[in-house]
């Protein structure tokens, strides 16, 4: 997929059929947002077509479906991992990313030796690509979307072929709503939102904005 400025590549998991994004901010250099488990030979794939080295995952939050394929990744690019100190802890616990209680997947851990740390309303740079980090708990914890102008990783927390889950064990309504408030007043209405599921959308066609502060 192509925006005004970036190449998109939509990766599908099979587990909870999330979406990964390879996003190329480089003639040489590509960074993934999320990491389901996708097969890995797409991923190369995409990366050797165009000469690409992947620089850098990027991570939305926390769970199995969007993490279960991080350390394969690992093992071949060695790329950096950006994502915040809540997101490193819970993907090395199995009860916190969920996938203790999935039979879809076997049940893992991640345990990063290092991280690029994000904090909240960070920006992130890869070359000319900027994206701003905004932490968004309701979903999980650990919840972050990466936006700018043009374009919005959201992760679970804006979906719109269903509404965000907010039944996991800690997930938390109120903070959601407050979320969804610090998110209108930061993104555009035609800012394409490429969310953990389903279809790109832009933010003004969300469904599910009227009943989010509820």
């Amino acid at each position: 997929m192509f925006t005004n400025r970036y190449h998109i590549e939509v990766f599908l998991n099979s587990h909870r059929k999330s979406n990964s994004y390879l996003v190329q901010f480089s003639e040489e250099q590509a960074v993934l947002i999320d990491c389901g488990n996708f097969d890995k030979k797409l991923l190369a794939a995409a990366l050797q077509s165009k000469n690409l080295s992947l620089y850098a995952v990027l991570l939305t939050h926390e769970h199995s479906d969007h993490v279960v394929g991080l350390e394969e990744v690992l093992a071949i690019y060695n790329p950096k991992v950006y994502c915040t100190q809540i997101c490193r802890e819970n993907i090395a616990n199995s009860k916190l990313n969920y996938s203790l209680y999935t039979d879809s997947i076997e049940t893992f851990e991640v345990h990063l030796s290092s991280h690029e740390q994000i904090n909240n309303e960070d920006i992130i740079r890869f070359g000319e690509f900027e994206l701003q980090a905004l932490a968004t708990p309701g979903h999980s914890p650990a919840s972050t979307i990466f936006f700018n102008d043009e374009v919005c990783f959201s992760g679970d927390t804006l979906l719109n072929e269903s509404k965000s889950p907010l039944l996991f064990p800690n997930s938390n309504k109120s903070d959601y709503a407050v979320s969804v408030s610090q998110i209108e007043q930061k993104l555009k209405k035609d800012c394409l939102i490429f969310p953990g599921h389903g279809e790109s959308f832009t933010f003004s066609q969300w469904k599910y904005r009227s009943t989010a502060h509820v």
